[in-house]
């Protein structure tokens, strides 16, 4: 926490909250605490910590919070981070999260730009080409996206991403891609004026053109009897945690799975089961007039009818009993 990222405390955007991973994690066992890098004492702040979430911060991390994660992660440590486009001043209107130090030992690199793709088969309405669906790559993270035989596998949904790219580093792996965009895409590496865009802005001979990767994975070799390496996944969205991911059905549940199999892979623990509600259905039942007019026959005619006569019978008796002496009936075996 600490640089605007999404919270475990509930807000007035959904989109602006972990609730749902939040309780899939605790039910899951896990203890979760918010870590704030950047105070004076913060000298180990992540000792412990079977991950670190960083979870779509709008404002960069300072180099002594970045040195800080950098040196736990290469220690063992596991980062999931989701890391969207930031919006700031100066000539792109963009800013970096200055995470290129952490980041750069797995081989992952970010580009500052704003994905579009507005193709009619992937791009997403009302989004003006901002949010759109991607592809997975085979990996132990996406093979929960790959569905059962003859099923359609969920897709998966990203908005407001940026690209990430590969980038060499002293013993550095060869991160592996997870999702990508398709060839329709393309990147816009400038927000300036974007606030009076009413629409997709159109695309300039000079922006960078797809397919785009937006989520990569590595991890570096082990480091003494560890069960595995550090492990990193990035998500170039800060939406890709958010709560509404895992309010979607099936079929739309892609990234909701995917974070679930990303915490389970960086954790080397057990997947977390995530099922997706059911679609609630409206039950009802039709009723012909014929079957309304015998309802209201059997309520308002029959029922009552059927009260008066055993009323009347029960009347019929009393009447007839009284006045009648009272009869002893004697038990077996007492004298007559």
């Amino acid at each position: 926490v600490g640089h605007g990222e999404l919270t475990l405390d509930p807000g007035r955007d959904d989109r602006e909250w972990l609730g749902a991973l939040r309780d899939l994690l605790e039910k899951a066992n896990y203890e979760l605490a918010s870590v704030d890098p950047s105070g004076p004492d913060a000298r180990e702040p992540f000792e412990g910590c079977a991950a670190v979430v960083i979870a779509g911060p709008r404002t960069p991390f300072g180099p002594e919070e970045s040195n800080r994660l950098r040196a736990w992660m290469l220690q063992g440590g596991s980062l999931l981070a989701a890391l969207g486009p930031m919006e700031a001043g100066g000539e792109s209107g963009m800013a970096g999260p200055g995470l290129d130090d952490v980041l750069a030992p797995f081989g992952i690199g970010l580009d500052e730009d704003l994905v579009h793709d507005v193709g009619a088969a992937a791009s997403i309405p009302d989004t003006h080409g901002e949010g759109f669906f991607v592809s997975a790559k085979p990996h132990p993270v996406t093979a929960g996206l790959a569905g059962e035989a003859g099923a359609h596998p969920p897709r998966v949904a990203v908005f407001f991403a940026r690209s990430l790219r590969h980038v060499s580093s002293a013993g550095a792996p060869w991160a592996a891609e997870l999702l990508a965009t398709d060839a329709d895409a393309y990147a816009k590496t400038s927000l300036v004026g974007a606030s009076g865009w009413t629409g997709a802005p159109d695309r300039q001979p000079a922006d960078p053109r797809g397919p785009f990767v937006v989520a990569m994975a590595a991890e570096r070799a082990k480091i003494g009897t560890a069960a595995h390496g550090p492990r990193a996944m990035v998500v170039g969205s800060r939406f890709a945690l958010a709560e509404d991911n895992w309010k979607q059905p099936h079929a739309l549940h892609g990234m909701a799975f995917l974070i679930d199999s990303a915490l389970s892979w960086l954790t080397a623990r057990p997947s977390i089961v995530d099922v997706p509600d059911k679609p609630e259905l409206a039950a009802g039942m039709r009723v012909s007039d014929e079957g309304r007019d015998e309802v209201r026959r059997y309520v308002l005619v029959l029922m009552p009818l059927a009260a008066l006569l055993m009323g009347a019978a029960v009347w019929a008796w009393r009447k007839s009993t009284e006045g009648k002496p009272y009869e002893r009936v004697r038990g077996a075996g007492e004298p007559s």
